[in-house]
């Protein structure tokens, strides 16, 4: 089966920018993110929902790095807690958080 990155995929078809998109790919949700890596760093996806866990990130991987590539510039990270979203950077071990990854353009549309 043919492989195209988001980014590709965008680029293709005139896509400059997406209000929200998910990620459930249990477990390569690395390897997605780095071919919509352009378009993170662009900060064109406004909100991006990922759960991450090291239950189901493969050998030699930790869910921290994903956390990680979702906070980078300029993204900032949340989870939802108590019917809020709370500011989130993932220490340790993580388990099962579904992450809310928001763009300078998606923080301001939530008031962040």
């Amino acid at each position: 089966m043919p492989v195209l990155t988001l980014d590709e995929h965008c680029a293709e078809r005139g896509i400059d920018h997406v209000a929200v998109a998910k990620i459930d790919v249990e477990g390569a949700e690395l390897d997605v993110l780095a071919g919509a890596s352009g378009l993170l760093q662009a900060g064109v996806v406004d909100l991006l929902l990922v759960e991450v866990s090291d239950n189901t990130t493969p050998t030699g991987r930790r869910a921290w790095e994903l956390v990680d590539l979702l906070a980078a510039p300029p993204l900032r990270t949340y989870v939802l807690r108590g019917g809020r979203l709370t500011p989130f950077r993932a220490a340790g071990r993580v388990e099962f958080e579904s992450v809310v990854s928001l763009s300078p353009a998606g923080q301001a549309r939530l008031g962040l």
